[in-house]
């Protein structure tokens, strides 16, 4: 009987809400359109916006001007009526599936794209728009994770008559706030996509060095090293973050540890057979500089394979130090040289460092004789990096320091040379990749490279080459022509900061003022 109460009076007070409230007024707000487009502007959430769609169209393979990101929020709204004479104003916010291109690789980037809605003002007007109420809402934050849900938000008031209206608007977004940046999560997405082509190549390259083996001694080397690669790349960011969190679409942890567990029986089976090759005396430490750099330059090859911003992983897989990648667990390979050379007086680890840094200096000296100036600039890094137990020579140092000085300068002429050649042809987009190349260039080398502002000189030449375009088009009354013309040169100059950007800004504005004046007169 108790319950059969209880349920009455829930039953009754459902039923007498349900009759006290009426609805006499429903309809559709303005829908809350978010979109993102490639534009030039002084605005720096545009500029961050813009940065995003151009790493979209890097992993998309398209153009930056063909991405573009549109999100839609429906918002409805309905007014209730209550018998003790006061009103509710319910308002839902429907977020819509994102249209358009959100991914980077395999990877879906709209939480770290798209705004949450944060807030927004409502407010109620009379016919002849005389303001009723006011409300603040910053209470629901619908984002991209609750599309087709619908968001409920409410505020009750006196009045309510035929003929008021309701409008919205100073929206508040707030972008992403996640752990990481986009530009964070950007850089892990590309190392993860560098990792997956490393690790293709390097399995590829390890089954073929598998059944056809070198010396037992060289294949334990490579064995060693490619470990070291596998070891490094769970360590770095993009592994800890993406793989570790199950976030791996294309199964790189599997196939690193599959890949590994080979490599470690290889190493388990070598290294008895490495004892007995250095016993018999059929090779020594120059056998073993020879294939440690035969190594480093099957890791530029990699990274000659895929250029670009997977540079950065690549350049961390180089910077490994010799006596990690030597070595596993309690195996050593100095320690079976140094056991069981004859008459050797020189430790084997400093034989071993003397014989790479010089012969890594005589092919570096050659590389830049034949204007291979990127391969030797990577030859230095890896160098410098070496992690040399023994203090090296002046002399030494000395060459470095000239190679290196030789390497940068040379590489910068170069990129230079490729900007005279697009100014000559017009090809704008190829300038100003150089150019960036260039100046880049001027900002890690200062000290080895005097830069004597060839690099603004370029700039200048390109922007009086698009400067001159636009005003042979706007003679022309090629108006939309000349506009993507003066796009480019605002681009230049906002990219680029030159001095006196604002003056050549003002200029462009002008332009177009008196070009438009003259089209519609």
């Amino acid at each position: 009987m108790r319950i059969r109460a209880i349920l009455g009076i829930v039953i009754f007070f459902v039923v007498s809400s349900l009759y006290a409230q009426k609805e006499v007024e429903q309809g559709v707000l303005d829908t809350l359109n978010i979109r993102m487009e490639l534009k030039y502007s002084k605005d720096k959430q545009q500029n961050e916006i813009n940065n995003i769609l151009r790493a979209i169209a890097y992993t998309n393979q398209k153009p930056v001007e063909t991405i573009s990101i549109n999100w839609s929020l429906v918002t409805h709204y309905q007014v209730y009526r209550y018998e003790n004479g006061s009103f509710k104003t319910e308002v839902s916010i429907k977020p819509l599936p994102v249209v358009g291109e959100t991914k980077l690789y395999e990877f879906s980037a709209e939480d770290y794209i798209l705004p949450k809605l944060i807030g927004f003002r409502l407010r109620i007007f009379k016919e002849d728009k005389s303001l009723v109420y006011l409300k603040y809402f910053n209470e629901k934050t619908p984002s991209v994770k609750s599309v087709d849900e619908i968001a409920m938000l409410s505020m009750w008031h006196q009045r309510w008559a035929k003929g008021y209206y309701i409008v919205i608007d100073e929206h508040n977004f707030q972008y992403n706030k996640n752990d990481y940046t986009f530009e964070e999560w950007f850089q892990m997405t590309n190392d993860y996509k560098a990792a997956e082509f490393f690790l293709k190549t390097l399995s590829a390259e390890y089954q073929n060095l598998q059944q056809n083996p070198p010396s037992p001694l060289l294949f334990l080397v490579r064995s060693l090293r490619e470990l070291n690669y596998l070891t490094k790349l769970s360590q770095m960011p993009f592994y800890q973050t993406l793989v570790k969190s199950k976030n791996d679409p294309n199964q790189l942890e599997t196939k690193m540890n599959l890949l590994a567990a080979l490599m470690q029986l290889n190493i388990e089976k070598y290294k008895i057979h490495a004892r007995i090759e250095v016993i018999e005396s059929r090779t020594n430490i120059e056998n073993l500089v020879d294939v440690y750099l035969d190594e480093e330059h099957k890791l530029l090859q990699k990274k000659l394979a895929f250029v670009g911003i997977y540079n950065d992983l690549f350049n961390r897989l180089a910077n490994t130090k010799y006596p990690e990648n030597l070595s596993i667990n309690d195996f050593n390979l100095f320690d079976v040289f140094d056991a069981h050379s004859i008459g050797e007086k020189t430790p084997s680890h400093i034989a071993f460092e003397d014989r790479l840094y010089a012969k890594s200096l005589v092919q570096i000296d050659e590389l830049i004789l034949q204007e291979n100036f990127g391969e030797a600039l990577f030859k230095l890094s890896n160098l410098e990096n070496f992690g040399r137990q023994t203090p090296a020579d002046d002399s030494d140092e000395l060459l470095f320091n000239q190679l290196k000085a030789k390497a940068a300068y040379g590489l910068y002429l170069n990129y230079l040379a490729v900007v005279d050649k697009a100014l000559k042809i017009k090809n704008t987009n190829l300038a100003v990749q150089y150019i960036q190349k260039a100046n880049d260039f001027q900002k890690i080398y200062f000290r080895e490279i005097i830069t004597n502002a060839m690099v603004e000189k370029k700039l200048n030449e390109l922007l009086a080459i698009c400067y001159s375009d636009y005003q042979r088009l706007l003679d022309k009354n090629l108006i939309l022509e000349a506009a993507a013309k003066r796009d480019t040169i605002r681009s230049l100059l906002f990219e680029f900061r030159l001095d006196g950007h604002d003056a050549m800004l003002n200029q462009l504005n002008f332009s177009d003022n008196q070009a438009l004046k003259i089209k519609s007169n």
